[in-house]
């Protein structure tokens, strides 16, 4: 059960404090002049920065070489933090034009965009090139972060290979066992156990992202050393079912979550359950970055729409539900957007870049 959430402190100076918390579905005024200041223009990576706001100490390209010219807003917060699934991208998993120009505003605003999700690299690939993200991402649900532009891993909380062992032989006798590990060491998206048992779904999101597998059988200590998440996929009741063995069995060692998964067109619903180390979240992935950037905590707001975004929903200084995210998500909101369908992501950078929220 979620925590009862945590008071937000207000923006530290020279910025104003967050208005109080509304929970009403936005609108936003075509003639705010704001927002007409920073209108969608086209971006000439030949213009020098006016200023290179939040250096990073990792060496990441994005520190290196930033290529934005930064304008004027009224906006309260230094980074924000977006998910995919559900938020960014729409129904049919595109990111609309009017999400795209938008996160541009912001980035030319100044503001660090980050891309925040509980895909590894290689399935976010598509949607960073889309978006020309050029700052690190968070990625497996905030167990890494990484540069898109060198494929280097920046941060990495892997479970300990022998918890990892014991998770995935925990599993396996119930079905195909999935680890998320860094492609960077390991040369390889996902391992796999017991392929044969993986659902149609399943196979229809690892052709679908191109992904590197290699099969364990079986798993031994030397397969394990950089996993940063492990799991299945199934029925919800399946799936809560094996959460609740692991944390009867592990107790307070591990963090597991499960909720419904992206899934093909017309078939049966699915549950994804997620197994980290403890205290591992987006929220978790985004304090590392933040940190790394020498960007206050209470100068994050944060967008998303699913269980795996509740740490960062309810900890940033301005939590945003998109009005397709899951109750437990609205409720700890400060503010509602529109929906992923209705370019709610859009929505709110504008309200964002006003001052409104």
């Amino acid at each position: 059960m979620p925590t009862p959430p945590t008071p937000r402190p207000a923006p530290p100076a020279p910025f104003p404090p967050p208005r109080p918390s509304s929970r009403s579905v936005s609108s936003v005024s075509t003639s705010c002049a704001p927002c007409d200041a920073i209108a969608p223009r086209a971006r000439d990576p030949s213009r020098a920065p006016a200023l290179n706001q939040y250096p990073a100490r990792t060496g990441c390209s994005f520190a290196a070489s930033p290529s934005r010219h930064y304008v004027c807003s009224t906006m309260k917060y230094r980074m924000l933090a977006i998910d995919l699934d559900g938020t960014l991208l729409n129904p049919q998993s595109h990111v609309s034009p009017e999400n795209l120009a938008a996160v541009r505003r912001a980035q030319d605003a100044g503001v660090l965009v980050v891309l925040c999700t509980g895909r590894g690299l290689q399935e976010s690939r598509h949607i960073i090139d889309e978006v020309d993200c050029d700052c690190p991402v968070v990625l497996a649900g905030g167990a890494q972060v990484s540069d898109p532009a060198t494929g280097k891993t920046l941060h990495r909380a892997a479970i300990q290979p022998r918890t990892a062992l014991d998770i995935m032989n925990r599993l396996a006798p119930h079905g195909a066992v999935l680890s998320l590990v860094d492609p960077e060491p390991t040369g390889c998206d996902y391992l796999i156990i017991n392929p044969d048992d993986m659902t149609d779904n399943t196979r229809w999101w690892l052709d679908r992202i191109d992904a590197t597998t290699r099969v364990l059988a079986p798993p031994t200590m030397d397969h394990v050393q950089h996993v940063v998440r492990t799991g299945m996929v199934g029925p919800a009741a399946e799936m809560a079912a094996r959460q609740a063995d692991l944390q009867q069995h592990f107790g307070d060692a591990l963090f597991t979550q499960h909720f419904g998964g992206v899934q093909e067109a017309d078939t049966p619903a699915i549950h994804v359950l997620e197994v980290f180390n403890q205290g591992v979240n987006k929220w978790s992935g985004l304090q590392w970055l933040a940190d790394d950037h020498d960007i206050p905590l209470n100068s994050i707001a944060a967008i998303g729409d699913n269980i795996n975004d509740l740490a960062m929903i309810q900890h940033a200084a301005c939590g945003i539900a998109m009005a397709n995210a899951v109750d437990p998500i609205q409720a700890l909101a400060d503010h509602v957007t529109e929906s992923n369908a209705a370019n709610g992501v859009a929505d709110a950078i504008d309200q964002l870049l006003c001052g409104a929220w």
